[in-house]
């Protein structure tokens, strides 16, 4: 269902990070300051190492006295205003519905790493969007490259237009030889400078410049609202899904004779179907196919195909009477394996009207993504002679 992105009730900041968790407070304090951004929630995203150093340097966890670098943001600039951001908000690469029980990710080093990665950020923004009235800033400042990547593409497949993607600019020295800065101060702060492992003088943290420089990215979240279960806990699905929504994509048609039906490889994924609802898809997809060898293209209304060749093909439950109803139940059981990319099964009216009651009707997918397995050769050569008859008597 499609929300008014800026009548939002609730923001969500949420940043990938690595080992250096000043990434968050220096991007809060970017929105905060220059945009007039206030988080209601900080989510963090980073692996079972990152998750250690977040806690300790940001929220305090483990650290004996003293105030957390969060704690001292707040207090200098957001006081009676404190977003929520506890430790069930600092999520780990590999933890969630896909992994089961697995551990968490150290690091990212093999491609199990990288697509349980890419799954997690991608769970973390979906379920933070899923929520109505979340208007959500996300970062791209922290982690490996790798992980600013899925950042920005997970973002892209949920985002909508009132959400922004950013990425903070740090100037020197501040960005890597004074690791205890994590924000500018109010007022003046004196902090160690770093060089080859040893402290060379101090900075003022008060001088330090931060901006944002916001990325444009597509935002397609509101084309991809309805996605099956898999797609929105898979990041590679999703990322199909949205591709097809675009552009067609490779589709097989596959008969077994010993099973005497059919399915439709999709996206990776395996759409079953009756031998009423393979029937229907293939005679279109025959047509499809062929359709430069016929005269009038790929129209096909099959209510007008003879019954003897409607069962040869799809055996003797084929009913014409029955084919508007199937075409429904074909894009339906689509629908839920691939979300939106189940329209390129569409079966939908095209040419001029015949009759007063009929058009012809043509599948969506073109030619060059069909491919058909398993299809006895006499099915279309059955189909080709009825056509061809009916069409030349039409033509007279």
């Amino acid at each position: 269902m499609n929300r008014d992105p800026f009548l939002c009730e609730r923001r969500v900041l949420a940043c990938v990070c690595g080992m250096s968790p000043a990434v968050v407070t220096e991007t809060l304090y970017a929105l905060v300051t220059q945009q007039d951004f206030v988080p209601d929630e900080v989510h963090v995203i980073t692996t079972t190492q990152g998750r250690a150093r977040v806690l300790r340097d940001l929220l305090g966890v483990g650290e004996a006295g003293g105030t957390a670098a969060f704690e001292h943001f707040v207090q200098a600039y957001l006081p009676g205003r404190r977003p929520r951001f506890g430790t069930d908000c600092v999520h780990v690469l590999g933890q969630g519905n896909g992994d089961g029980d697995r551990e968490g990710l150290s690091d990212i080093r093999s491609d199990d790493d990288n697509r349980r990665a890419a799954d997690t950020v991608y769970r973390v923004l979906r379920a933070l969007k899923d929520l109505p009235g979340t208007r959500l800033h996300a970062s791209v400042a922290g982690g490996r490259k790798s992980m600013s990547f899925y950042m920005g593409h997970a973002f892209s497949l949920v985002a909508e237009p009132g959400d922004q993607l950013s990425h903070v600019l740090v100037d020197p020295p501040f960005e890597d030889r004074v690791p205890d800065f994590y924000f500018p101060t109010p007022e003046s702060q004196l902090l160690p400078l770093w060089q080859h492992g040893q402290v060379v003088g101090t900075v003022d943290a008060q001088l330090a410049q931060v901006r944002l420089a916001e990325l444009s990215v597509l935002k397609l979240g509101g084309l991809l609202a309805n996605l099956p279960a898999k797609a929105r806990e898979r990041f590679d699905l999703a990322v199909c899904i949205a591709q097809a929504t675009m552009l067609p994509p490779q589709v097989r048609l596959v008969w077994s004779v010993q099973a005497e039906r059919g399915h439709v490889d999709m996206l990776g994924e395996r759409i079953d179907l009756s031998r009423q609802q393979f029937a229907v898809l293939l005679l279109h997809a025959l047509v499809r196919s062929h359709e430069t060898e016929l005269p009038g293209g790929a129209g096909l209304i099959v209510e007008d195909l003879p019954a003897g060749l409607l069962e040869e093909i799809g055996g003797q439950s084929v009913r014409a009477s029955s084919f508007k109803s199937v075409r429904s139940k074909i894009r339906a059981l689509a629908q839920a394996q691939v979300g939106p990319a189940a329209d390129w099964l569409l079966i939908e009216a095209v040419g001029e009207r015949r009759r007063e009651e009929e058009r012809p009707q043509a599948l969506r997918l073109p030619a060059h993504c069909l491919t058909l397995v398993g299809v006895p050769n006499t099915w279309w050569q059955s189909l080709r002679r009825v056509l061809l008859t009916q069409r030349s008597s039409v033509a007279d």
